[in-house]
């Protein structure tokens, strides 16, 4: 006899319900639906492992005030927020020289009659040991002028000797050739404790210095395996 459709439908009701109550009674599982709960489990931590990464990978500004204009139309020669003077003239006005991307401030590292003299900033919170870090700025020479830039955990004596660092990760001279702006970008991995970022006058003149920053590098992210276990 033909079955109709409705009676064909009830049956198919019945066969799932009993598989149901025999998987429960058994404490089996079909394995279809383990594929499925695997497969399932598997997006979901995927979706996970992309979140973490993706948070992981975001910069953190580590300059306080690193495009120099927290002060807003501040006199000439004077201080910057989260920078201190060592020597240095200070804040300028960009007259002649105006700051790289706009705005009305950059620092002048130099005075025009001495050397080793500059601005730092005493960071929020010191390096961590084996963290890579980035920093970068734009520099605008003088005549002659050129940059002593330190990053470094500084105990005692002059900011422009590297005797008064310990450690001292990063020490280079920066010397701007071109006119009126030059980006220079270092990449360095810290010791540990590295608590100040040190820009100094190397030569008579000096330079101009503008949008300063440091950040930290995360490393690069890699593949890794989902294990799922019910």
């Amino acid at each position: 006899m033909r079955k109709t459709t409705e009676t064909q439908t009830q049956e198919d009701a019945e066969m799932e319900m009993l598989g149901k109550l025999w998987h429960s009674a058994t404490g089996t599982e079909k394995e279809e639906e383990k594929t499925m709960s695997a497969f399932g489990k598997s997006i979901v931590l995927g979706v996970v492992s992309l979140m973490v990464l993706g948070g992981s990978a975001s910069a953190q500004e580590l300059i306080t005030n690193g495009n120099f204009e927290a002060n807003g139309a501040a006199v000439n020669g004077s201080n910057a927020t989260g920078w201190t003077k060592d020597g240095a003239y200070g804040l300028y006005n960009g007259v002649g020289n105006s700051p790289v991307h706009g705005g009305i401030r950059d620092y002048v590292t130099g005075n025009g009659f001495n050397t080793s003299v500059g601005v730092y900033q005493t960071l929020g919170a010191p390096l961590v040991a084996g963290n890579k870090y980035t920093l970068t700025f734009w520099a605008n020479r003088w005549t002659t002028g050129s940059i002593n830039v330190r990053v470094g955990k500084y105990n005692s004596g002059s900011r422009d000797a590297d005797g008064s660092y310990s450690p001292l990760p990063l020490a280079v001279i920066a010397a701007p050739t071109t006119d009126p702006w030059e980006f220079f970008t270092y990449t360095f991995t810290a010791v540990g404790g590295e608590d100040t970022v040190y820009f100094g006058t190397h030569a008579l003149d000096g330079c101009d210095i503008d949008d300063v920053s440091l950040q930290y590098v995360p490393p690069p992210a890699t593949p890794g395996t989902l294990i799922y276990g019910k």
